[in-house]
């Protein structure tokens, strides 16, 4: 599909369901696209948000069920839980400029999450069948109970500069040593609590 040069939104659910949509060419005069815009387009498998985005609503590539790269040059600052349920995904480049990730839920076939710096909040990684490892940038904060059904998982690594959070023998503590929050789930070898651990968060085993 090709948008027509002059649109500048792309309406809520405007081309839900177009299931035989393969490729999306967006012009220069689009500047948001809204909630669920493209959601259940199971025949795209690449998409390019381009630069003179400025804002995409919650979920606008939900469900593309064989999508699988996604390059976001718009400089929008949250992404808004764009791709849940797209269960063949498996990469993700987006730039500098986004402070909020929002959810990943069902994205199966994702092997590695890394949260850039500029990033402040994400929302949960639940039933990731295939993630391995996830990277916390400097400045981001999770929500409690982040991980949820990622038998995979690995290994965690967080930036120093993260006011938050550190990782200890591939479990993430908070900043201060006294919660354990994050036991990966395929995390090899017995688990052994530092001195000074007084909590363990809900769910801390993903």
């Amino acid at each position: 599909v090709i948008i027509p040069d002059g649109i500048i939104k792309i309406p809520e659910n405007a081309f839900s369901y177009c299931e035989k949509i393969t490729e999306i060419v967006f012009p220069e005069s689009v500047k948001r696209i809204e909630k669920q815009a493209f959601s259940h387009c199971n025949s795209l498998k690449m998409v390019e948000v381009p630069k003179n985005v400025n804002y995409v609503g919650f979920g606008i590539f939900c469900d593309c069920q064989e999508l699988q790269s996604a390059v976001i040059y718009a400089e929008i600052a949250d992404m808004n839980s764009m791709f849940l349920e797209c269960s063949k995904l498996k990469e993700i480049v987006y730039p500098n400029t986004v402070k909020a990730i929002g959810y990943f839920y069902g994205c199966t076939s994702l092997e590695t999450i890394s949260v850039v710096d500029s990033v402040e909040t994400m929302g949960a990684l639940h039933n990731c069948d295939n993630l391995k490892n996830i990277y916390l940038g400097d400045k981001v904060k999770i929500e409690e109970n982040i991980i949820g059904k990622c038998p995979k998982l690995e290994s965690i690594t967080v930036s120093e500069k993260n006011p938050y959070y550190k990782v200890v023998d591939g479990c993430l503590y908070s900043k201060d040593g006294k919660t354990l929050i994050i036991v990966p789930k395929n995390k090899a070898g017995i688990l052994k609590l530092p001195d000074g651990v007084q909590e363990l968060a809900s769910y801390c085993i993903a």
